[in-house]
Parts: structure tokens; C-alpha cells; sequence
């Protein structure tokens, strides 16, 4: 009946959190196209500079207005996760959603996906400080955010839900089923309500064959080694432009300002990209082969400057025009060879499932991607073999995703399952032992009256202030116990234990870290008042427990 209610509980959370997100998805989606509509309309000199206002105006407000520092967003939600926290700052709500439409709106060459799924999330946070949830409880409403906004904005429920389980939370349990579901479910069919169900790219039925089973392979291999490209155009891109010893807003104004210059003779180089999908889909006869080439160098060029000057936008859309462009590209070179390969059309899909699995080690939501925007499920077991093959190349290459990479780096990571990660998981009234606390200035004499008898082998020493000064061992005491003529002459301060000490905004991860040199670690408030005691005895026994529920879920 407990397990019936608390499933219930979540349904509705989850459907909370998946209808606003859907909202943020569509408002962004349709504020995004009107002004790209808009922007097609305006004379060379208007393209040129317009990259450049949107991007410098978007950082300008995100930074200034919002007070929002952090990067590009996504790693920044999966470090909330994957460290315990579960707390994103309300401000990335409003923040992302302005930036984002200044920046891809006006002509960035980047995507929407990035910043709505840190809005979603964002919704997620909100939502649990508003019901004062557990932690356990804030990681699932955030990756309901991140389920609804990727379901609302490709309209692609099953993609939203894989996302959230496969990039944000980076497993797969039960009890994150019912409300990622519920969450992805709600999210669409708001969606489907303000801007109509269909398919972004709708296309005609493709065939393919056994021999298309091993190309698709290659091309999975491709996929991975230009990704790693990207990846590297993108952080050398940020590495240049965060030496540039000006204002962000301006450094990302310098980026959108050479993107126009680029996209004033070039277009198709600029913004979200999508109608360039929907030409490489259909194989269209305008594009020579040298053409598409050229295109997607000029976009990896206009994506990187975008990024990397610290302008808003995410890769989810650039990766699904590049993995389109490479999959064109190897398709018609296959037609060459005058044998019954699928046409370069297919090809184009398969490239957007696989560049997705590469870069984001992420293969079923490549996989589930394309079958839901492109309604590809007549090619889904070459999707498959060219997204896995993809996710394998990627891991031999480098540590991590696009997203995951940089916390690997520096150490900020923690791998799902492991032990530092399954403390992650837990607060700090799970793990804390209050104690008995004693002023600084008390005797060994008054000790002595008071907790003689006590079984106690650990006190909390506070100074006048009443705020923690150290730990106190019984075995500390003990040498002098007999000797009744110390009695008046020691005090505690004089016999405190002053180790390292943990606050309540940390993670219990570093009670983890210290416990290998440390008896106990002390937990203070910000106040620096004692919380409590953290050893290793209640720190397995915590953990112990929580494997248990792992298990079970």
C-alpha cells in the first residue's frame, strides 16, 4: 500500500514537472522560429551583425541581469546529480530560456536542446524545494525536467525519457521509470497541443539490406573519429577566447560578429540547422557532395565560435546536422561502388544516430532520436549497429562524453555504482552521530563529575561563542584520570583534537575521502556549530543499507 501511494506521489510530481517543462519547450521553440522567420527577411549587412548583438546581448543578461556564471549548462546538471546536491539555482530557469533565444535565435550556430534541458532541470529543483523532497527524490524530479524538455521539444517522448535516464542520471532503475515516464508523457502532449503532433522530418519509406549492416559500421567509426574533432575544434575555440581580456558579453559579440561574417555569404551555416536535415534527408540533387562537404566545415567552424566565444546554445542540434552531413556524404560515395546499398537519404539517418551516440556515449537515445523525429523505425537495426559502433569508437579515444569529459578532468565526475557516487546519494542526517558537546574552558575536575561514568569515546568542544573548536577522545583523558592533582590544571582546550572538518554544504563524498586518514569527521553547520560525527562504523553500515535499496529498485 506504502510502495501504491508513494508511486501515485510521483506520478503527479512527475506530471507537474513534465507539463512545465513542455511550456518552456514550446515558448522557446516558437519565440526561437518566429525570429529566425524574421531574421531571413533581413539584408546581408543585418546578417552579419545580428550573431553578433543576440550572442553579446544574451551573455550580457545571463551574466548580469541573472547572475548566471556556469557554462554551457547540461554538465552542470549532471554534476548536481552524479555529486548529490540536487540543488540548481532558480535564476538558470529564466536565464537559459532568454540567452539561448537571443543567441540561436539572432543566428548562433548552435542548438536549443542544451538549454532547455538545464531550464527543465532547473523546473525539476524548483519543484522539489517547493514539496521539500529527499535527495534521492530532488535527482528524479530533475531528470523529470530533463525528460519533459527533450520530449516537448522534439516531440519525442521515448527520446526524453532514454535522455534523462541514459545522460542525466546515468542508470536504470526501477523507481525512475514512473515519473521520467509520466514527466516525458505530460511533456508531449503539451507540446502536441500548442504546435500540432507530427514528425520534424517526415520523409518516405527506405529500404535497406544486409550489406548495408557492416557500412553502417564504418560509418559509425566516422561518426566517432569527426565528433572527436568537434570536440577538440570546440575546446580549442573556448581556450582562445577565454584569453581574450574583455567583458563576456562583448568576447561572445567577437564570436557572434565572426559567425555573421560567415553566415552573411554562407546561411545555411547559421542557426539551428534543421533545414539543412531535412534536404540531406530527402537526398535533394541540388547538393553536390562537394557542397555538403563545405557546408559542414563551415558549420563546424560557425558552432565552434559560437560555443567556444561563451555564447547560449547546445550540440544536440549541431551533432544532428553533422552526423546528417557525414551519412550523406559516405551514402553517395557507396552508390559509386554500383552495388544495393541504401540510398544516401538512409545513410543521412543513420549519421545523426550515430554522431549522437559518439559524442554524448549515448546510443539508444541516438537510436530512439531518429526513430522518433524522422519516423525511422524501417532502418532501426542498421541504427543500432552504427550508433553502438560509434559509442565504442568514442570510448577508445576519450574518457567520458562531450558533457562529462571536462568533470572527469578535474576530478568532478563520479561514475555511477561507484562507492563515491553512492555516498553522493545520501544527506547528512543519514550519517551524522550527534554527541555530547563541552565548553573549551571546562577542567578535567568538572569532566570528570560530570561524565565519569559516561560511556561516551567522543565529545564536541565548543569555545564561549558556542561555536566547534575540536573533537574530544576519551583515550585522551585516560592518562590522567588517577592523577587528581591535574584535576584543576588541564582544561579541554588543551586536550582537543583539532582534525579536518566537513560543512553541511559539502558532500558526504569527502566524509568518504577523509575517513581513509581520519577516526571521525566532524560536520558543521554554517554557523560552525557542531552537526555531528561522521565515523566509519555508521558510514558502512549507511552504506550497506543503501546498496540494499539499489538492489531492490
Amino acid at each position: 500500500m506504502y510502495e501504491a501511494r508513494d508511486s501515485l506521489a510521483l506520478m503527479l510530481t512527475g506530471a507537474t514537472v513534465g507539463a512545465l517543462s513542455g511550456l518552456a519547450a514550446v515558448a522557446l521553440n516558437l519565440s526561437v522560429h518566429w525570429m529566425e522567420s524574421w531574421r531571413n527577411h533581413q539584408s546581408m549587412m543585418m546578417l552579419l551583425v545580428l550573431p553578433a548583438l543576440g550572442a553579446g546581448a544574451g551573455i550580457l543578461i545571463q551574466r548580469h541581469l541573472f547572475r548566471d556564471q556556469t557554462g554551457h549548462g547540461v554538465p552542470d546538471v549532471i554534476e548536481s546529480v552524479t555529486t548529490g546536491r540536487g540543488f540548481l539555482p532558480r535564476r538558470l530557469l529564466g536565464s537559459r530560456l532568454i540567452s539561448s533565444f537571443l543567441t540561436v535565435g539572432s543566428g548562433g550556430a548552435a542548438g536549443l536542446e542544451g538549454p532547455i534541458v538545464v531550464s527543465g532541470a532547473a523546473i525539476g529543483s524548483i519543484v522539489s524545494r517547493m514539496l521539500h523532497v529527499k535527495q534521492r527524490r530532488r535527482m528524479l524530479l530533475i531528470a523529470c525536467g530533463t525528460s519533459g524538455a527533450i520530449a516537448g521539444i522534439f516531440n519525442a517522448p521515448l527520446t526524453g525519457l532514454v535522455f534523462s535516464l541514459e545522460v542525466i542520471l546515468g542508470e536504470w532503475k526501477a523507481r525512475n521509470l514512473v515519473p521520467s515516464v509520466t514527466a516525458a508523457v505530460v511533456a508531449t502532449q503539451v507540446s502536441r497541443m500548442l504546435m500540432g503532433n507530427k514528425i520534424p522530418f517526415p520523409r518516405e519509406a527506405l529500404d535497406h539490406g544486409f550489406i548495408d549492416i557492416p557500412a553502417c559500421a564504418l560509418l559509425g567509426v566516422i561518426c566517432a573519429l569527426c565528433g572527436r574533432l568537434f570536440v577538440d575544434m570546440l575546446g580549442y575555440s573556448h581556450h582562445r577566447f577565454s584569453g581574450i581580456r574583455l567583458p563576456r558579453f562583448i568576447v561572445a559579440g567577437i564570436g557572434g560578429l565572426c559567425v555573421g561574417l560567415v553566415g552573411a555569404f554562407w546561411p545555411d551555416s547559421m542557426g539551428e540547422g534543421y533545414q539543412l536535415i531535412a534536404a540531406y534527408i530527402e537526398d535533394s540533387p541540388s547538393g553536390s557532395l562537394f557542397l555538403v562537404g563545405f557546408l559542414l566545415a563551415l558549420r563546424l567552424v560557425t558552432t565552434s565560435l559560437t560555443l567556444g566565444s561563451g555564447g547560449a546554445g547546445g550540440v544536440f542540434a549541431p551533432s544532428l546536422v553533422f552526423g546528417s552531413s557525414l551519412g550523406l556524404m559516405f551514402g553517395r560515395i557507396l552508390q559509386w561502388l554500383q552495388l544495393p546499398f541504401a540510398s544516401p537519404g538512409a545513410y543521412a539517418l543513420m549519421g545523426m544516430a550515430g554522431f549522437v551516440a559518439g559524442i554524448m556515449n549515448a546510443p539508444l537515445t541516438g537510436v530512439f532520436l531518429v526513430l522518433e523525429i524522422c519516423g525511422g523505425y524501417d532502418l532501426v537495426l542498421p541504427l543500432m549497429m552504427c550508433s553502438l559502433v560509434s559509442m565504442l569508437t568514442w570510448r577508445f579515444m576519450k574518457q567520458g562524453s562531450i558533457y562529462t569529459n571536462d568533470m572527469i578532468v578535474k576530478g568532478a565526475y563520479l561514475k555511477r555504482g561507484s562507492e563515491a557516487q553512492l555516498f553522493a546519494d545520501m544527506e547528512w542526517s543519514e550519517l551524522v552521530q550527534e554527541v555530547r558537546l563541552i565548553p573549551e574552558t571546562m577542567t578535567l575536575g568538572e569532566f570528570v563529575d560530570q561524565y565519569g561514568t559516561s560511556q561516551d569515546d567522543l565529545y564536541g568542544v565548543n569555545d564561549s561563542q558556542g561555536k566547534f573548536t575540536g573533537l574530544l577522545f576519551s583515550r585522551d583523558i585516560r592518562p590522567y584520570f588517577w592523577d587528581r592533582d591535574m584535576y584543576p590544571l588541564i582544561t579541554m582546550s588543551s586536550l582537543v583534537h583539532q582534525g579536518v572538518s566537513l560543512t553541511s554544504d559539502q558532500s558526504p563524498v569527502d566524509a568518504w575521502n577523509l575517513l581513509g586518514s581520519e577516526e571521525a569527521v566532524p560536520v558543521l553547520n554554517s554557523r560552525g556549530e557542531l552537526l555531528g560525527v561522521v565515523n566509519k562504523i555508521k558510514l558502512f553500515d549507511t552504506a550497506r543499507r543503501e546498496m540494499a535499496v539499489h538492489e531492490e529498485s
